[in-house]
């Protein structure tokens, strides 16, 4: 898949989805679901969730198909009108002025279908006790996050009404992009249990897969890697998963000062900790003042002496937001459950609030050097797949690591903080030399997430 760049092109696209009245008017509803996932502690308060998100969700999707439809005819008839002699150019010209305008209702019924699934993504987390270890591992592999045809649909809905009526509260696993295995998400004896069983069914409409097929190989790995620790993957290469005791640690308390301020003047810009730099963009405030913003945003950076150069990285949550609709990563914690103002967090998914977070990877080789370990980060092209290379004497051996992209988005859409990073780091080679397993490809996750999640003071 080609590298998303964030282009001039692509904001000017999306300025358009942002504009249009349907997009727009649909922000009281996107409050209304978060709002119900903010207040949900019980199965059937997430069992109530899920069927309004169910039900407006493959609404959207299936407007967008219809709309794609015509869309197809209508390109299909200025072919045929572009053939005539003498060409009709005002019968054209209606045609694909109604083709353009088609084109754009397809992108804003997309978008929202794509917000939607974002508040389904915060709803698994929620529903799974923010176990990001446990998203991880059922994350891996391709996403679908689209609602099967009606009849594998209408088998998919009745299954996890089935388990509902039997006391299991189910996540329909299209109605996110992190859950990846199989249909249906069982967990039981329910979300708001402290020890939850988490099960996965394949709902077929008509015949089930066999025993061999490729889709219950991977989620036999998956579920050992799960419950065992420790599985071979397809490539035949044993992969390690470990939970630490040590806390995760953000800077989004930083983030939520800034939006407050963001939204009255605008712009608000500080920097965060050691290595990071968040500039926060509120458009309805300075209507018009695109340019007077990022000249503002430049003079603040340049103020600080902020760096430039191939190990600075900077992301937008609006880059984010449309990047996900062509691929994303499991394990990223979704802006739907982030500690924010409710309408921050809304303003934020859609777009009407953005935030450009800066780091400086130099500083955080350096905070990697003051723990002892040496620390290389990635440069073009391999930042694409990795974050940076770790090494470290542990008991009288050299440990290296290699720290994928993955923890670089931490850092970027979740502002973790570099002594987290390097927390990972630290407790990862000791498990890796404690245990001899200096051969494998490992995944570690501080067992600690729900105390960032639920920090809304």
């Amino acid at each position: 898949m080609a590298k998303f760049e964030f282009t001039p092109a692509v904001a000017q696209a999306e300025e358009k989805i942002l504009s249009d009245e349907l997009y727009q008017a649909e922000r009281e509803h996107i409050v209304g679901f978060l709002e119900q996932l903010r207040s949900a502690t019980t199965a059937t308060d997430f069992y109530q969730l899920q069927l309004g998100l169910l039900g407006r969700t493959k609404a959207r999707q299936q407007l967008a198909g219809e709309i794609r439809d015509e869309v197809e005819a209508l390109k299909g008839q200025i072919s045929e009108l572009v053939r005539q002699e003498p060409k009709p150019l005002e019968e054209i010209r209606a045609v694909q002025e109604l083709l353009t305008l088609r084109e754009h209702q397809r992108k804003v019924s997309e978008a929202l279908r794509w917000n939607l699934l974002t508040i389904g993504d915060g709803m698994a987390w929620e529903a799974l006790g923010y176990d990001r270890g446990g998203i991880t591992i059922l994350g891996q592999g391709d996403r679908v996050a689209r609602f099967a045809d009606d009849a594998g649909f209408k088998a998919e809905a009745e299954a996890i009404g089935a388990l509902w009526d039997h006391g299991t509260f189910a996540l329909h696993n299209d109605l996110t992009t992190c859950l990846r295995h199989g249909d249906v998400t069982a967990i039981s004896p329910g979300p708001d249990a402290p020890e939850r069983q988490i099960e996965i069914y394949e709902i077929k409409a008509r015949r089930a897969p066999g025993s061999g097929a490729p889709q219950l190989v991977r989620l036999d790995q998956a579920t050992r890697l799960l419950n065992e620790g420790r599985a071979e993957g397809d490539d035949g290469e044993m992969r390690s998963f470990h939970r630490a005791e040590f806390p995760y640690r953000t800077h989004l308390a930083n983030l939520r000062d800034l939006l407050r301020k963001g939204r009255k003047d605008g712009y608000a810009a500080a920097k965060i900790g050691a290595c990071a730099w968040i500039a926060v963009f509120f458009y309805p405030a300075r209507r018009g003042q695109i340019e007077e913003m990022l000249r503002e945003h430049h003079e603040a950076q340049e103020r600080v002496g902020w760096p430039s150069g191939e190990k600075v990285s900077e992301w937008m949550f609006a880059g984010r937001r449309i990047e996900t609709r062509r691929y994303s990563f499991a394990e990223l914690a979704p802006v739907s459950i982030f500690p924010l103002d409710v309408e921050d967090v809304a303003d934020l998914m859609m777009g009407f609030l953005d935030a450009l977070v800066c780091l400086d990877g130099g500083c955080v080789e350096e905070c990697f050097a003051k723990h002892e370990i040496v620390a290389e980060v990635a440069t073009p092209p391999e930042s694409g797949k990795i974050f940076l290379q770790a090494t470290r004497a542990v008991g009288g051996q050299v440990v290296s690591l290699t720290v994928p992209a993955q923890l670089r988005e931490q850092m970027l859409l979740e502002l973790m903080t570099p002594e987290n990073l390097v927390a990972h780091t630290v407790a990862l080679t000791d498990v890796m030399v404690e245990r001899g397993l200096t051969e494998e490809q490992h995944l570690i996750v501080p067992a600690d997430q729900r105390s960032v999640w639920e920090n809304y003071e």
